[in-house]
């Protein structure tokens, strides 16, 4: 029951973030890609190296709080939802890496009244502004990238798929956005400074 119960948390984690954890670029510092099917190829060239952190920087600069909101939101949940050892250890890594960062609680009376009228897009905007709030200043490559850690560390992520194989298909470039295909996921990518990369929306953000 309770390695069910372990499953189906850590299967809430990755659709969190899209199943797209471990999508990392090659081991350097260089950020984004050329071509949204160039940000793709060096993912699935590094893939094996599980960088957690490369991850972030995959991500448009723009839309890491919000990776990052998505992220801590998983991660508080398997700590307050596991029982034993395993729920033990993850809070105290995860309390520990707060501190370390110097994440920020959101202020209190930052709450949205949700009505029948409440759109999507009040919801969308009041979540975007908490999160930066809540990471301003904050190192979100190494705290995201770390927090991203603890979860492929997990033994039940041991032998998780990272990443689709294949070409991306589908694609349709608009301006600075583009969505595409990777076997049956499907991607969205937002151009900045004149480099490609990955949106939140695709992970979960």
């Amino acid at each position: 029951m309770r390695a069910n119960r372990n499953r189906m948390m850590v299967g809430l984690i990755a659709a969190l973030t899209a199943g797209m954890f471990a999508l990392v670029l090659p081991l350097s510092a260089q950020e984004g890609g050329e071509s949204p099917e160039a940000v793709v190829t060096a993912a699935q060239k590094a893939a094996g190296a599980k960088d957690a952190k490369a991850i972030v920087r995959l991500v448009a600069p723009s839309e890491r709080a919000m990776l990052a909101f998505s992220t801590d939101l998983g991660v508080d949940m398997m700590s307050e939802m596991w029982k034993g050892d395993s729920a033990k250890n993850l809070k105290t890594s995860y309390s520990e890496l707060k501190k370390k960062y110097k994440v920020s609680e959101p202020p209190e009376g930052d709450t949205l009244d949700l009505g029948p009228d409440t759109s999507q897009e009040e919801i969308d905007q009041h979540i975007r502004k908490r999160a930066e709030s809540m990471y301003q200043g904050v190192d979100l490559v190494g705290y995201v990238g770390d927090l991203m850690g603890l979860v492929l560390a997990l033994p039940e992520m041991a032998d998780r798929p990272l990443l689709p194989e294949g070409a991306l298909s589908d694609l349709k470039v608009d301006g600075d956005k583009a969505t595409a295909t990777l076997g049956e996921q499907p991607l969205q990518f937002i151009r900045e400074g004149g480099r490609w990369y990955l949106s939140a929306h695709t992970l979960g953000g």
